[in-house]
This record gives C-alpha cells, structure tokens and sequence, in this order.
C-alpha cells in the first residue's frame, strides 16, 4: 500500500521527521534568542555561511574537488542556460526574502506577520500546479484549505494585538516577500529534481551566491548604515562577544544550518506541496511541548480548534497524497515525479 502521506522510503521518512523536529526547535531556539542585541543581520550571514560551508563538505566528501560540473548546460526546460546561472535565480530569492523580512518585521506586528506568511501555501500550490503541470485533487487543496484555518485559529487568540497602521505600512512588502518565497519553493524544487547533479553541489553554490547577494544588499540598504556598520556588526568584536553570550543564538544558527540541508533533499525526494503542510505536525508537536511539559501557553478554544483542523488537513491529504520515488541523486524529470496517487491498490 501507499505509504503514509506519500512517504514511500525510510530515507524519505527520516527527511520528514526531521525536518519537523528541525522546525519545531527552531521555533522555541528563536523564542528565547536575541537578548545580547546580536545583529539578526549578522545571524543570517552566518547561517548562510554555514549552509554554504556544509554542502561544500558533503560535496567534497562524496565527490571530491572537481566543481566544473556547475558550468555545465542544465538540460531539460532550462536547456542550455550553465546550472550555474539557474542556481543563481534561488540564491539571490534567498537573499531578496530575507533582506525584505529586516523590513518587514521592522513595520509589521508578529502576528499580523504570521497570519498572511500561512497564506503562502496558497502561493505555493498555484505555483507547484504550473511548474509540474499537474493539478492538486479535490482531497490535497482541502488539506491546504484546512492548515490556513488551522494556521489563522492559531492566531486568533492574539488577533487583538493586530496594529491597523503597522499593516498599512508593511503589507506591501510582506506581500512582495510571500511572493518571493512561493517562487523560490517551487523553483528550488524543480532545480533539485531536473538538474543532474549532486544536491550538495546545488546547495554550495545557491547558499554562495546567496550570501553573496545578501551581504551586497545589506551593505547598499541606507536604513542599515552602510557598509561599514554592516561590516562591524558582522566581523566586528562586539558582535562576537554578544554571540558568544547568546547560546541560544547559537543554537538557533546551528538549528537552521542543518534545516536549510534538511529542506534541500525534502525537495528533492517529496514536494513543496507535503513540505508546507509540515506546519500540521510542527503544530501538533508544539502544543504537545507547549501545553502539558513546558506550560509556556494556555489551552484554549482556539489552539484546539487549531489542532483539531491540523489533524484534519493531513488526515485528508493521506486520502491521496502526492507520492514520490526516492531519487538517485543524479536528477529526475519534474514530470515523472509529479504524479498523484491513482489507486490505493496493493503495490
């Protein structure tokens, strides 16, 4: 039979769970980061750094040395465009997301920011149809349906602390940045599953020249300073010392290095799709940790309404889930991969 959610490996399995367990601990790392003022500027140069640094290792450990691969035509809808050139378009989404979030939290109270980032889903799945030219069934865009409930009940408790001029003032670039980040799902997604090569390569050189694009954008951003004051709160010794006094900082940079590789092969092995509805079991996870262990949050009407509606929306996505084979590592066509469930006869 069809796996569970379309998880059809242990390989495939093992990416699902921590890539839940990665995003729920990030969530309670980044809670309680931030008290030294270490600049997030600077935190997300590091993880971008660590990314980049990562892949190269995992790279260089299974292939060795040799990178000319990177400079060679991507094949497929890319045709002859060097998969140098295609990673590029993710890196500088990357960059462009995260320069816009300095913005955007900057203008935009957290939860009127959480209330339309959930949204995104939406995005993404119009996006993930065009891009596989494969439409979602009726059972996979009501599970969708059922998170943004789920997503906007969770918040509803705190639908008071909502600031009419703030959103005035920040949802067009919070929009902007969504938008971004919907592309730059599926468009990863399909880089990682067509280009024949190794994730890892793929991962060093998008995380590169991602880092590369933000640091630029930070240092030619006027509200930042300019490039000296960016540079100071990266390299400088004060920044190293309120690093070193955040271990939760830390952690959470770790925490986000081993989510950024996690992300990459979940894209590759299952969809953009089953990755956002991860939210219903981070959602699960957290009112389990939350609630009866670390007594952080109060049980209400809303937080079990929004955990029953999680419940709901992948109980109804595993009525036909999108599946996948586990890849080689080499590519596969977007095409092939992109099939949804037909039957749920006995394989």
């Amino acid at each position: 039979l069809v796996a569970a959610l379309g998880l059809q490996t242990s390989f495939q399995w093992f990416l699902f769970q921590g890539y839940v367990v990665l995003s729920t601990t990030h969530m309670f790392l980044q809670a309680r980061s931030g008290t030294t003022g270490y600049s997030p500027i600077a935190a997300t140069v590091l993880v971008y750094f660590g990314k980049a640094l990562v892949a190269l290792g995992m790279h260089v450990r299974t292939e060795g040395l040799p990178f000319s691969a990177l400079f060679e035509p991507s094949g497929g809808r890319f045709g002859r465009v060097p998969i140098i050139v295609c990673t590029a378009i993710p890196g500088a989404c990357f960059a462009a997301y995260d320069a816009m979030s300095f913005l955007t939290l900057s203008t935009l109270d957290p939860v009127t920011y959480q209330i339309v980032v959930h949204c995104r889903i939406l995005l993404i799945a119009l996006f993930w149809q065009i891009a596989f030219r494969k439409p979602l069934t009726g059972s996979q865009g009501l599970a969708l349906l059922l998170f943004v409930f789920a997503s906007l009940s969770k918040c509803a408790d705190k639908l008071q602390s909502v600031h009419l001029t703030s959103v005035k003032t920040g949802l067009t670039i919070l929009f902007g940045q969504i938008l971004i980040s919907a592309f730059n799902t599926v468009c990863s997604e399909v880089l990682l599953k067509e280009v024949t090569i190794s994730t890892d390569l793929i991962n060093f050189a998008t995380y590169t020249q991602g880092l590369l694009a933000l640091l630029l954008a930070a240092m030619c951003a006027p509200s930042l300073g300019g490039p000296m004051v960016v540079l100071e709160d990266i390299f400088g010794v004060a920044a190293w010392q309120k690093l070193h006094q955040d271990p939760w900082m830390i952690s959470s940079i770790v925490c986000l290095v081993c989510f950024g590789i996690f992300t990459a092969y979940f894209l590759k092995e299952l969809s953009s799709v089953l990755k956002e509805l991860t939210g219903c079991c981070v959602m699960l996870l957290t009112a389990v940790v939350e609630w009866p262990v670390l007594g952080a949050s109060t049980c209400t009407r809303s937080s079990v309404l929004a955990v029953l509606l999680a419940v709901a929306a992948l109980a109804t996505y595993n009525l036909d889930p999108i599946t996948a084979p586990s890849t080689d590592g080499k590519g596969k066509k977007a095409q092939d991969f992109a099939e949804p469930k037909k039957s749920k006869q006995a394989s």
